[in-house]
């Protein structure tokens, strides 16, 4: 589904119906929050809900709605609701996050089909060897077979992909996980985010050199992780130029209320600053409030022109370390996972080049030359990596 990006008056709308869920993962920050007893039981009510939705149609143009936290598959009559509303007035992509195996998917997956927009369904899973699924992994892989066997017959309107959580107990068995996941589905592959939590030195190593096996493994096997196949000449990834979701999402919360980003409101322990009543109360208000500010990220915004963390990450990792967001090892261990992405994918396409651009910056381009990254910022020779270096513990030198 298409980022809006920066453009002004173009929003995500993220209805969340509510927050309940079957499901035990260990690092999940909904339950992990010290306000979820009182969330845990809220529904978000429909006969109050479409007239904001209403309203906010108005003043916004929708570029797609995504429907989030807790386990939406539980609430087959919102969904109903969601979807009719959507056929009637919005005609927007609709996208949502689920998880296999939850009560109610069979219902959920009729109604999706009777949407007359394309839905797109991010399936969370980790692998056979993760926290998440390593008591269920052959009940995960039926259900997701399931769902991915409807959509191939949904004649293009249901959309199913893998996502993954990636955390310091899965780090020794990333190789082993990842291999398992794009077996179960070769023909998308999957995404993945390390969550921020307190990762040692040795997990981070095993992970980084996990993720290079597994990269040379899939490039041994001739699989495709890019998805760039069709695609030619340079790839444009258009960066927000602020942290924040102010610019691009406008969440409906159960109670009624307006947030920038559900799963940072969660996160900050369902802080009722981090929520308005008002779409007029909601301008402006959370980009100007709770962006982080730290004069050590300003090497990563200075070099590559975005940084890679979210509010939400952010806010889950003070709360539950009591430590200051940035971390410099943890930013490291970011900047080298992507780099070896990029690097994977100059290997696949030696042609490939990459452009980052960033609002207010010189936009990058990333290229191949020979055995090494070389990078222009705004036309002109800037850096040139080796990629021996992006391959060394040394990682990337800002």
């Amino acid at each position: 589904m298409a980022n809006p990006g920066c453009l002004k008056g173009t929003r995500v709308l993220k209805v969340v119906f509510g927050y309940r869920c079957p499901h035990r993962c260990d690092y999940c920050a909904v339950k992990n929050s010290s306000r979820y007893g009182e969330w845990e039981n809220l529904l978000l009510d429909p006969l109050k809900a479409a007239p904001l939705i209403e309203k906010a149609a108005e003043r916004y143009t929708f570029s797609g709605i995504e429907i989030g936290a807790g386990e939406s598959f539980l609430h087959p009559d919102l969904f109903r609701w969601i979807v009719d509303l959507n056929n009637r007035r919005l005609q927007v992509p609709l996208f949502l996050f689920a998880s296999p195996g939850t009560p109610g998917a069979e219902e959920v997956v009729e109604i999706m089909e009777t949407s007359e927009t394309p839905v797109y369904m991010l399936v969370s899973a980790d692998g056979p060897l993760s926290e998440r699924n390593r008591g269920n992994w052959p009940e995960t892989v039926d259900h997701f077979r399931w769902l991915h066997s409807r959509a191939q017959r949904s004649g293009g309107k249901l959309h199913v992909k893998l996502a993954a959580c990636l955390t310091p107990e899965n780090g020794g068995a990333l190789l082993e996980n990842f291999k398992a996941l794009l077996e179960l589905d070769p023909t998308s592959p999957f995404t993945f985010r390390p969550i921020k939590r307190e990762y040692s030195e040795e997990t981070l190593e095993a992970i980084l050199r996990g993720y290079r096996d597994f990269l040379l493994w899939a490039e041994e096997k001739g699989r495709d992780l890019w998805e760039l196949s069709r695609q030619r000449g340079s790839v444009l990834s258009s960066l927000r130029g602020d942290w924040s979701c102010a610019g691009s999402g406008l969440t409906l919360l159960p109670n009624g209320r307006w947030t920038d980003c559900y799963v940072t409101h969660y996160c900050s322990d369902h802080d009722p600053a981090r929520s308005v009543g008002s779409l007029e109360e909601y301008e402006g208000f959370f980009r100007e409030n709770f962006l982080p500010h730290h004069e050590r990220c300003q090497g990563c915004l200075d070099l590559l022109s975005f940084c890679n963390l979210c509010q939400a990450g952010l806010a889950d990792y003070r709360r539950s370390t009591g430590r200051e967001f940035y971390t410099p090892d943890f930013c490291l261990f970011i900047n080298r996972l992507s780099l070896l992405s990029l690097w994977a994918s100059l290997r696949r396409y030696p042609e490939l080049r990459w452009v980052l651009s960033r609002q207010g910056a010189d936009p990058l381009a990333l290229f191949r030359e020979g055995e090494s990254l070389k990078i222009l910022k705004a036309g002109k020779p800037y850096r040139s990596i080796p990629f021996e270096k992006i391959l060394s513990a040394d990682g990337f030198p800002l």
